[in-house]
């Protein structure tokens, strides 16, 4: 449960940093370019490179520094208690299945069994008094017209804004197509326009 998966990805991070830096590992030292790093995830992954990036922000050390330049989330696993946007338009308040909210609680409770609920801040970045010391240089957040967490999406843009966050964040949409699409049907052109864009965000940076 978490904060495992935080605590492993700072680990295996720092290690991936450490060891291409001091020549430990030749594959990393000759093909990882170590001063431009970025994290990036889908779903559950996307809030993972989130809290990943919101330590290195927050504990980067001239000892461990890692030269973070950006993050890639794709329809990141951000929720709330309240409601904002379409979500009452597409939440089902009732049910068993994945769009209704008594299972969206019920997951975020067995991956974080310790969570005080909803709006932890590890789930909700609103409720995250130290946002604004994230991590990295820019941030692109992919969302789908369609997905439950679109607007989740295009509110973390905002939040990243309004706490005063001094890097770049844009978002770009995908119209028609539903949560992590690109995994379903990776060779349709919209999945390759998603591939695209990331390449040019990171290429650019």
């Amino acid at each position: 449960p978490l904060p495992v998966a935080y605590d492993d990805s700072c680990v295996g991070l720092h290690w991936v940093v450490k060891s291409g830096l001091a020549g430990a590992e030749p594959w990393l030292s000759e093909h990882a370019d170590l001063a431009r790093v970025f994290l990036a995830g889908d779903s559950a992954g996307g809030n993972i490179a989130h809290n990943v990036a919101k330590r290195i922000g927050k504990c980067n050390t001239p000892d461990t520094k890692i030269a973070l330049k950006g993050l890639v989330l794709i329809h990141p696993f951000f929720w709330g208690k309240d409601r904002i946007g379409s979500e009452l338009q597409k939440l089902n308040p009732t049910g068993t299945e994945l769009t209704s909210e008594p299972m969206f609680d019920r997951i975020w409770k067995l991956a974080n069994p310790k969570t005080s609920g909803s709006d932890d801040s590890l789930l909700n970045p609103e409720m995250d008094p130290e946002l604004s010391v994230l991590g990295g240089e820019k941030v692109l957040v992919f969302v789908a017209e369609q997905d439950l967490l679109r607007d989740r999406g295009v509110h973390y843009k905002d939040l990243l804004v309004k706490c005063g966050w001094k890097g770049e964040v844009q978002v770009f949409e995908t119209k028609g197509e539903n949560h992590v699409f690109h995994l379903f049907n990776p060779v349709s052109p919209k999945a390759a326009q998603l591939i695209d864009q990331c390449v040019d965000f990171i290429n650019s940076s």
